[in-house]
């Protein structure tokens, strides 16, 4: 197996043939590796580089390029991370304590009102909830 620097195939939709040659690499190896990428056609690449572990890095002309949050000017509100609480009707406190909420109860007894079940829930001998919204 031969090995290569990194080097550069197609430059602004133009594949570098003397380059191609240098690693021994056809045409078809090059359009069949843009395939997988879904880049059907050269005029959408700006640089492509075969990679020395054979790979095809690949970067899009700024126009061809899919569009993000950030170019579309938004932000994107983060979500926080869901903790399993009360797994198969038993309260986790171990979680509760991971997520510093386990000195206050009623923190847990608010959330419970937002809990999409047809189903009683017990969070202690003395507290049952009873959630009104289907699931």
């Amino acid at each position: 197996m031969d090995y290569f620097e990194p080097t550069v195939v197609v430059h602004n939709g133009n594949i570098l043939m003397r380059n191609l040659q240098k690693v021994r690499y056809s045409i078809d190896n090059i359009l069949q590796m843009l395939r997988e990428k879904d880049i059907f056609n050269l005029d959408e690449v700006e640089l492509a580089v075969l990679e020395a572990n054979g790979r095809l890095s690949v970067y899009k002309k700024p126009l061809k390029s899919a569009v993000t949050i950030e170019d579309l000017g938004l932000v994107k509100q983060q979500k926080g991370l869901a903790y399993p609480l009360i797994l198969e009707g038993t309260v986790s406190y171990e979680v509760l304590f991971y997520i510093n909420k386990n000195k206050d109860m009623s923190w847990l007894e608010s959330q419970l009102q937002y809990v999409p079940v047809w189903r009683e829930v017990s969070v202690s001998p003395e507290i049952n909830f009873k959630c009104q919204n289907a699931v």
